[in-house]
Protein backbone atom coordinates (compact mmCIF):
# COMPACT_ATOMS: atom_id res chain seq x y z
CA UNK A 1 0.00 0.00 0.00
CA UNK A 2 2.71 2.43 0.54
CA UNK A 3 4.27 1.41 -2.43
CA UNK A 4 1.93 2.47 -4.70
CA UNK A 5 0.75 5.84 -2.69
CA UNK A 6 4.37 7.11 -3.45
CA UNK A 7 3.99 5.78 -7.08
CA UNK A 8 0.70 7.80 -7.00
CA UNK A 9 2.40 11.09 -5.87
CA UNK A 10 5.11 10.31 -8.23
CA UNK A 11 2.22 10.66 -11.54
CA UNK A 12 1.06 14.03 -9.52
CA UNK A 13 4.45 15.51 -10.06
CA UNK A 14 5.08 14.24 -13.58
CA UNK A 15 1.28 15.25 -14.95
CA UNK A 16 1.42 18.34 -13.36
CA UNK A 17 5.49 20.10 -13.74
CA UNK A 18 7.25 17.06 -15.00
CA UNK A 19 6.71 18.12 -18.25
CA UNK A 20 6.19 22.31 -18.54
CA UNK A 21 4.85 22.80 -22.28
CA UNK A 22 7.04 24.60 -24.43
CA UNK A 23 4.88 25.12 -27.01
CA UNK A 24 0.80 25.27 -28.01
CA UNK A 25 -0.43 23.69 -30.44
CA UNK A 26 -4.29 25.48 -31.36
CA UNK A 27 -6.85 23.65 -33.57
CA UNK A 28 -7.17 25.42 -36.76
CA UNK A 29 -10.36 24.85 -36.91
CA UNK A 30 -10.39 22.87 -40.05
CA UNK A 31 -12.76 20.09 -38.57
CA UNK A 32 -12.30 16.42 -39.56
CA UNK A 33 -14.13 13.13 -38.80
CA UNK A 34 -12.18 10.08 -39.50
CA UNK A 35 -13.32 7.08 -38.90
CA UNK A 36 -10.05 4.28 -38.14
CA UNK A 37 -9.69 0.35 -38.97
CA UNK A 38 -8.95 -1.40 -35.12
CA UNK A 39 -8.59 -4.30 -34.22
CA UNK A 40 -9.95 -6.46 -31.17
CA UNK A 41 -8.92 -4.82 -27.35
CA UNK A 42 -9.92 -4.44 -24.06
CA UNK A 43 -7.92 -1.78 -23.02
CA UNK A 44 -7.97 2.16 -23.47
CA UNK A 45 -5.17 4.25 -22.71
CA UNK A 46 -5.55 7.78 -23.45
CA UNK A 47 -3.27 10.54 -23.48
CA UNK A 48 -3.86 14.65 -23.78
CA UNK A 49 -5.76 17.59 -23.18
CA UNK A 50 -9.14 18.73 -23.98
CA UNK A 51 -10.06 15.64 -24.86
CA UNK A 52 -13.37 13.95 -25.03
CA UNK A 53 -14.61 10.04 -24.85
CA UNK A 54 -17.76 8.16 -25.10
CA UNK A 55 -17.09 4.68 -25.03
CA UNK A 56 -19.95 1.79 -25.33
CA UNK A 57 -19.78 -1.98 -25.06
CA UNK A 58 -21.55 -3.42 -27.12
CA UNK A 59 -21.15 -7.22 -29.75
CA UNK A 60 -20.94 -4.86 -32.73
CA UNK A 61 -17.13 -5.32 -34.50
CA UNK A 62 -14.85 -2.52 -32.59
CA UNK A 63 -14.69 0.86 -33.88
CA UNK A 64 -13.16 4.03 -33.46
CA UNK A 65 -14.25 7.70 -34.62
CA UNK A 66 -12.33 10.77 -34.52
CA UNK A 67 -13.53 14.60 -34.62
CA UNK A 68 -10.97 16.97 -34.19
CA UNK A 69 -8.79 19.68 -35.94
CA UNK A 70 -7.33 18.28 -38.49
CA UNK A 71 -3.88 20.32 -37.74
CA UNK A 72 -4.88 18.26 -34.30
CA UNK A 73 -5.42 14.58 -35.15
CA UNK A 74 -2.37 15.11 -37.86
CA UNK A 75 0.32 14.78 -34.84
CA UNK A 76 -1.80 12.34 -32.90
CA UNK A 77 -1.48 8.63 -33.33
CA UNK A 78 -4.36 6.20 -32.92
CA UNK A 79 -3.19 2.50 -33.14
CA UNK A 80 -3.98 -1.31 -30.76
CA UNK A 81 -0.67 -2.76 -29.38
CA UNK A 82 -1.01 -6.22 -27.57
CA UNK A 83 -5.08 -5.67 -27.43
CA UNK A 84 -4.80 -2.18 -25.72
CA UNK A 85 -5.84 0.85 -27.71
CA UNK A 86 -3.66 3.82 -27.63
CA UNK A 87 -4.34 7.63 -28.35
CA UNK A 88 -1.99 9.60 -27.41
CA UNK A 89 0.64 12.94 -29.27
CA UNK A 90 3.39 11.27 -31.50
CA UNK A 91 5.94 10.58 -30.11
CA UNK A 92 7.77 13.99 -30.82
CA UNK A 93 4.81 15.95 -29.27
CA UNK A 94 4.47 13.85 -26.22
CA UNK A 95 6.57 16.15 -24.06
CA UNK A 96 6.87 20.17 -23.61
CA UNK A 97 3.30 20.25 -25.90
CA UNK A 98 0.25 21.88 -24.54
CA UNK A 99 -2.78 20.93 -27.21
CA UNK A 100 -5.65 23.15 -27.39
CA UNK A 101 -8.36 21.72 -29.97
CA UNK A 102 -11.33 23.22 -30.95
CA UNK A 103 -12.96 20.13 -30.31
CA UNK A 104 -11.59 16.59 -29.84
CA UNK A 105 -14.19 14.08 -29.69
CA UNK A 106 -13.90 9.87 -29.41
CA UNK A 107 -16.41 7.69 -30.31
CA UNK A 108 -15.56 4.18 -29.57
CA UNK A 109 -16.66 0.75 -28.92
CA UNK A 110 -15.42 -2.69 -28.04
CA UNK A 111 -17.22 -6.20 -26.80
CA UNK A 112 -14.74 -5.97 -23.78
CA UNK A 113 -13.19 -3.28 -21.63
CA UNK A 114 -10.73 -4.44 -18.74
CA UNK A 115 -8.72 -1.45 -18.19
CA UNK A 116 -8.93 2.36 -18.90
CA UNK A 117 -5.75 4.37 -18.08
CA UNK A 118 -6.01 8.46 -18.85
CA UNK A 119 -3.81 11.21 -18.54
CA UNK A 120 -4.37 14.91 -18.81
CA UNK A 121 -7.22 16.13 -19.35
CA UNK A 122 -9.37 13.67 -20.89
CA UNK A 123 -13.02 13.36 -20.09
CA UNK A 124 -14.13 9.55 -20.63
CA UNK A 125 -18.09 8.38 -20.64
CA UNK A 126 -19.08 4.80 -19.57
CA UNK A 127 -22.34 5.10 -22.06
CA UNK A 128 -23.76 1.69 -22.06
CA UNK A 129 -23.53 -0.81 -19.06
CA UNK A 130 -20.13 -2.24 -18.35
CA UNK A 131 -19.19 -5.87 -17.50
CA UNK A 132 -16.00 -7.42 -16.38
CA UNK A 133 -14.58 -9.65 -13.79
CA UNK A 134 -11.70 -7.33 -12.96
CA UNK A 135 -11.53 -3.49 -14.09
CA UNK A 136 -8.89 -1.11 -13.66
CA UNK A 137 -9.50 2.44 -13.86
CA UNK A 138 -6.80 5.46 -13.60
CA UNK A 139 -6.06 8.67 -14.19
CA UNK A 140 -3.13 10.91 -13.99
CA UNK A 141 -4.11 15.10 -14.33
CA UNK A 142 -7.02 16.65 -14.07
CA UNK A 143 -9.43 13.97 -16.03
CA UNK A 144 -12.94 12.65 -15.51
CA UNK A 145 -14.16 8.87 -15.78
CA UNK A 146 -17.91 8.61 -15.48
CA UNK A 147 -20.04 5.91 -15.75
CA UNK A 148 -23.45 6.62 -17.00
CA UNK A 149 -24.95 3.32 -16.44
CA UNK A 150 -24.96 -0.21 -14.54
CA UNK A 151 -20.94 -1.07 -14.13
CA UNK A 152 -20.92 -4.63 -12.56
CA UNK A 153 -17.69 -6.30 -11.42
CA UNK A 154 -16.04 -8.72 -9.68
CA UNK A 155 -12.93 -6.65 -8.57
CA UNK A 156 -12.80 -2.75 -9.36
CA UNK A 157 -9.71 -0.62 -8.81
CA UNK A 158 -9.22 2.83 -9.06
CA UNK A 159 -6.37 5.23 -9.18
CA UNK A 160 -6.16 8.86 -9.40
CA UNK A 161 -3.22 11.09 -9.11
CA UNK A 162 -3.84 14.84 -9.38
CA UNK A 163 -7.22 16.53 -9.03
CA UNK A 164 -9.42 14.08 -11.02
CA UNK A 165 -12.62 12.58 -10.43
CA UNK A 166 -14.29 9.12 -10.96
CA UNK A 167 -18.00 8.84 -10.86
CA UNK A 168 -20.18 5.65 -10.81
CA UNK A 169 -23.41 6.30 -9.47
CA UNK A 170 -24.76 2.22 -10.21
CA UNK A 171 -21.69 0.32 -9.16
CA UNK A 172 -21.55 -3.27 -8.36
CA UNK A 173 -18.73 -5.14 -7.16
CA UNK A 174 -17.78 -7.72 -4.58
CA UNK A 175 -14.20 -6.26 -3.82
CA UNK A 176 -13.49 -2.36 -4.88
CA UNK A 177 -9.88 -1.04 -3.64
CA UNK A 178 -9.33 3.23 -4.65
CA UNK A 179 -5.64 4.44 -4.39
CA UNK A 180 -6.07 8.48 -4.18
CA UNK A 181 -3.07 10.89 -4.19
CA UNK A 182 -3.64 14.46 -4.55
CA UNK A 183 -6.84 16.45 -4.22
CA UNK A 184 -9.15 14.25 -6.40
CA UNK A 185 -13.04 12.97 -5.89
CA UNK A 186 -14.50 9.15 -5.98
CA UNK A 187 -18.54 9.25 -6.12
CA UNK A 188 -20.12 5.87 -5.89
CA UNK A 189 -23.58 4.56 -5.84
CA UNK A 190 -24.16 0.91 -5.69
CA UNK A 191 -23.68 -1.87 -3.60
CA UNK A 192 -19.86 -3.41 -2.68
CA UNK A 193 -19.01 -6.48 -0.63
CA UNK A 194 -15.25 -5.09 0.71
CA UNK A 195 -14.25 -1.72 -0.10
CA UNK A 196 -11.12 -0.75 0.86
CA UNK A 197 -9.54 3.14 -0.19
CA UNK A 198 -6.07 4.86 0.88
CA UNK A 199 -5.76 8.95 0.46
CA UNK A 200 -2.71 10.72 0.65
CA UNK A 201 -3.60 14.26 0.65
CA UNK A 202 -7.10 15.47 0.28
CA UNK A 203 -9.17 13.03 -1.31
CA UNK A 204 -12.64 12.58 -1.28
CA UNK A 205 -15.11 9.44 -1.10
CA UNK A 206 -18.38 10.77 -1.34
CA UNK A 207 -20.08 7.26 -1.00
CA UNK A 208 -23.38 7.28 0.75
CA UNK A 209 -25.78 6.38 -2.00
CA UNK A 210 -23.21 2.85 -2.12
CA UNK A 211 -23.85 -0.07 0.74
CA UNK A 212 -20.82 -1.39 1.91
CA UNK A 213 -20.48 -4.27 3.59
CA UNK A 214 -17.53 -3.61 4.89
CA UNK A 215 -15.09 -0.69 4.57
CA UNK A 216 -11.04 -0.38 5.47
CA UNK A 217 -9.58 2.79 4.77
CA UNK A 218 -6.24 4.67 5.68
CA UNK A 219 -5.72 8.65 5.31
CA UNK A 220 -2.79 10.57 5.09
CA UNK A 221 -3.59 14.18 5.18
CA UNK A 222 -6.98 16.09 5.08
CA UNK A 223 -8.94 13.42 3.11
CA UNK A 224 -12.57 12.62 3.67
CA UNK A 225 -14.75 9.67 3.21
CA UNK A 226 -18.86 9.01 3.29
CA UNK A 227 -19.96 5.83 2.94
CA UNK A 228 -22.67 3.24 4.34
CA UNK A 229 -21.86 0.34 5.97
CA UNK A 230 -23.63 -3.03 7.04
CA UNK A 231 -20.78 -5.06 9.30
CA UNK A 232 -17.26 -3.24 9.51
CA UNK A 233 -15.33 -0.50 9.26
CA UNK A 234 -11.49 -0.47 9.77
CA UNK A 235 -9.67 2.91 9.62
CA UNK A 236 -6.39 4.85 10.16
CA UNK A 237 -5.83 8.32 9.90
CA UNK A 238 -2.95 10.19 10.12
CA UNK A 239 -4.21 13.82 10.32
CA UNK A 240 -7.04 16.18 9.47
CA UNK A 241 -8.59 13.42 7.46
CA UNK A 242 -12.52 11.90 8.63
CA UNK A 243 -14.70 9.16 7.92
CA UNK A 244 -18.32 9.88 8.14
CA UNK A 245 -20.92 6.62 7.92
CA UNK A 246 -24.32 5.46 7.80
CA UNK A 247 -25.83 2.24 8.75
CA UNK A 248 -24.83 0.37 12.10
CA UNK A 249 -22.06 -1.81 11.70
CA UNK A 250 -21.15 -3.56 14.81
CA UNK A 251 -17.51 -4.17 13.94
CA UNK A 252 -15.30 -0.68 14.90
CA UNK A 253 -12.27 -0.70 14.45
CA UNK A 254 -10.06 2.45 14.52
CA UNK A 255 -6.59 4.30 15.00
CA UNK A 256 -6.68 7.71 14.90
CA UNK A 257 -3.34 10.08 15.39
CA UNK A 258 -3.67 14.08 15.11
CA UNK A 259 -7.64 15.59 14.88
CA UNK A 260 -9.11 12.94 12.43
CA UNK A 261 -12.68 11.78 13.07
CA UNK A 262 -14.36 9.17 12.58
CA UNK A 263 -18.44 9.64 13.43
CA UNK A 264 -21.67 7.89 12.45
CA UNK A 265 -24.09 10.75 10.69
CA UNK A 266 -27.41 10.09 10.15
Amino acid sequence: MKTRIIYLCLLVILSTTGCIPTQTIKGDGNITTENIPVSEYDCLELEGGGMVVNYTQSDAPEGLEIKTDRNIFEKYEFNVENHKLKIRPKKEFRKHTNFRPTEFMVTANSRNLKKLAAAGSTHVNINSPLQAEEFEAGLAGSGIIQFHDTASFTNLKIEIAGSGDFVGHKVYCEELNGDMAGSNTIVLGGTVGIAEFSIAGSGTVRAFDCTMDELECKIAGSGDIEASVVNKIKAEIAGSGSVKYKGDPQDIQKKVMGSGKIEKVE
